[in-house]
């Protein structure tokens, strides 16, 4: 994929959905449910994996704590 960078070899973009689960468990499941949907739209060129604590890079997913 062009543009894609070192950071993201292979077209894999490590990440970690962060959001407590107990406290918004809707929105944490939105965010997994939009993961699998841009996996299945993009495999295999560009995939969303879940980071390692080797993972150099990680996207981190969390609820924004700004008022509305």
């Amino acid at each position: 994929m062009h543009g894609m960078g070192k950071r993201w070899e292979g077209g894999k973009i490590y990440y970690l959905n962060l959001i407590n689960p107990q406290l918004n468990e809707v929105l944490f499941i939105k965010v997994n449910q939009a993961i699998d949907k841009w996996n299945q739209w993009n495999a295999p060129h560009c995939l969303f994996e879940m980071a390692t604590m080797e993972t150099p890079y990680v996207v981190n997913f969390m609820e924004s704590q700004a008022p509305v």
